[in-house]
């Protein structure tokens, strides 16, 4: 998917026709553009450290027209670019490069598996779901310029086929909340296979991946978790108990989450389950499939750290209180079917009272983060906040 003879572009001028037939040609070499049109950045899309183009390229392939709707996500320009800033933008290149080709792997057999379970016979099949997919989206080059601090991503443009980002704050309907979980088990599911497969830990074979089990929260990490303490009694002054609750806490919480079950296994994880992240096809209105964007947060951690994610950041309370058994059920039931029954690996006997367990430990992780976001995001604009550090209090978390 990459090629080091491809250049990483360090402005959109450089998003231009010979570019793109490069791009092109090392994905498929009977490609040839013959017309390239940038249709404008992505509003839709558009991140704190990248910038992302529609580009539609047009061609011929062995004298087929061919036609390719692309999303170019490239580097924000800056004066001066963070380090930070580089990390989390070679880690998406590294996700998208290293890991989802090794996920594709794992894919094709899982879903030669599940075809040979059909019940010819009688024409149905015996899993729940017929085949296993990767919800992420199709990238066609990936790369960082070490020199120039760029990184490119050249990925299938998603709206083209019909997805849409529901924009932050508005939650998410249960359809949805399963939709997302299911491919967040997907990905979970396949992950967990190529740690079983080649017996080697995720974030030794993928250096790139963050192990928060072996960080260590820094003297900012600290630092930032107190202000966000503070912004939080200042925003819910009525709310004492709360904020003194969260006081006896540190930013370590961060990185370990509370205990939860014994030994869970570890997964590749998206780590920042926003809505914007999260783009969904709809058939008359109803969700039938997602697609997990922004792979800058990837980690190494139990599933559950996604799934409290998501439900903090993307649903209601009313939702959580009613349907958070509902949504864990789907989320197992899609693991389940991913890891396959032909192997016997340790998430294959990860249980529902295991996963619940390891939610309401890891819930206290998305509070943190958003408790450490305060200086960007006034926390009085978001009582949803206030209900998921109420929620954990009444579990004993806090």
């Amino acid at each position: 998917m990459t090629s080091f003879n491809i250049r990483v572009p360090r402005t959109v001028d450089d998003v231009s026709l010979p570019w793109l037939q490069q791009v092109l040609n090392a994905h498929n070499s009977r490609v040839n553009v013959t017309d390239v049109v940038i249709t404008g950045p992505m509003s839709q899309a558009q991140g704190s450290i990248s910038s992302i183009l529609a580009v539609v390229a047009r061609g011929t392939e062995d004298s087929k027209n061919e036609h390719y709707d692309l999303a170019v996500k490239i580097t924000k320009v800056e004066e001066d670019v963070s380090k930070k800033v580089v990390t989390l933008e070679e880690r998406e290149v590294s996700f998208y490069s290293s890991a989802v080709p090794d996920l594709y792997s794992v894919l094709r057999v899982q879903n030669l598996d599940s075809k040979q379970s059909i019940d010819t016979d009688h024409n149905c099949c015996k899993c729940l779901f017929s085949v296993v997919s990767l919800p992420v989206p199709m990238c066609y080059f990936a790369a960082s310029d070490q020199s120039s601090m760029m990184s490119v991503r050249v990925l299938e443009n998603l709206e083209s086929r019909g997805f849409a980002v529901k924009p932050f704050p508005e939650p998410f309907s249960l359809e949805e909340t399963i939709v997302a979980v299911r491919a967040l088990a997907q990905i979970h599911g396949l992950s967990h296979l190529i740690e079983h497969r080649t017996g080697t830990p995720l974030s030794e074979r993928y250096n790139w991946l963050r192990d928060t089990a072996k960080e260590r929260a820094t003297s900012r990490h600290h630092e930032r978790y107190a202000e966000g303490v503070k912004a939080f009694a200042s925003a819910f002054p009525e709310h004492t108990d709360l904020a003194a609750r969260l006081g006896r806490l540190t930013a370590e919480v961060l990185f370990k989450g509370r205990e939860g079950t014994a030994g869970t296994p570890r997964v590749l994880c998206h780590g920042d389950c926003w809505n914007d992240n999260i783009m969904f096809k709809y058939d008359h209105g109803v969700p039938v499939s997602a697609m997990l964007l922004d792979w800058q947060h990837a980690c190494y951690r139990r599933p559950t750290y996604d799934l409290a994610c998501l439900l903090v950041y993307t649903t209601t309370r009313e939702l959580r209180h009613t349907h958070t058994d509902d949504i864990l059920y789907h989320y197992h039931q899609q693991l389940q079917h991913t890891l396959g029954t032909n192997e016997d690996t340790r998430l294959r006997s990860y249980t529902l009272a295991d996963l619940r367990a390891d939610l309401r430990a890891d819930f206290i992780c998305p509070v943190a983060r958003w408790l450490m976001g305060s200086w960007a995001h006034p926390l009085h604009q978001y009582p949803q906040l206030l209900q998921c550090v109420e929620d954990i209090r009444d579990w004993g978390v806090v």
